[in-house]
């Protein structure tokens, strides 16, 4: 009869969840941070799944360039990739709305993208034909509604300009129908 024994330690371990990116701008410089849950050991990484990886989860004096975050597995489990923010476009804003009151198209406001990013807008200036500043909305707000001092504005053209924390920009239009 032969009798031996072996000890062994179970790590438990997964792909993490990057729960939420952090975006910071502070004196002109970008600092992300990127909190990811799960039961493994994981690192970080920005803009490429090959790394470099760090132990820190907070990556500072960066570019404000858009990025993408990593979270790797220590254990082999895997990668988790999540875009940290992105450049918009004219296309993330409506061309368009009706504030009538039926529920469709009744407040204007910048359309989230679908990816699963953090966005750095600080406000959207909304303006008359003339450039008369009407209104400015937060981007996490649930918009313009038409109004100016208690009035309903008539249909026309007005044009905003989206300011990004870093203090850049993107200028556009859109029409109020009635």
């Amino acid at each position: 009869e032969c009798v031996s024994s072996q000890l062994f330690t179970i790590v438990t371990s997964e792909i993490a969840r990057i729960e939420k990116v952090e975006v910071q701008f502070i004196d002109g410089t970008k600092t992300i941070t990127i909190f990811a849950n799960g039961s493994g050991t994981y690192e970080y990484a920005l803009d490429t799944e090959e790394g470099p990886f760090q132990e820190s989860n907070v990556f500072e004096n960066l570019s404000t360039s858009p990025q993408v975050a990593y979270v790797r597995d220590k254990n082999g489990c895997g990668i988790s990739k999540r875009t940290v923010d992105r450049d918009l476009t004219r296309d993330d804003f409506p061309n368009f709305f009706t504030p009538n009151g039926d529920g469709v198209n009744d407040f204007w406001q910048y359309v989230p993208p679908e990816e699963n990013f953090e966005q750095s807008l600080k406000i959207i200036s909304i303006f008359d034909k003339y450039g008369s500043l009407l209104v400015q909305i937060d981007p996490k707000s649930s918009g313009w509604n038409g109004v100016f001092n208690g009035n309903a504005l008539p249909s026309s053209d007005y044009w905003f300009r989206a300011l990004y924390l870093d203090e850049r920009e993107i200028k556009g239009h859109f029409t109020l129908k009635r």
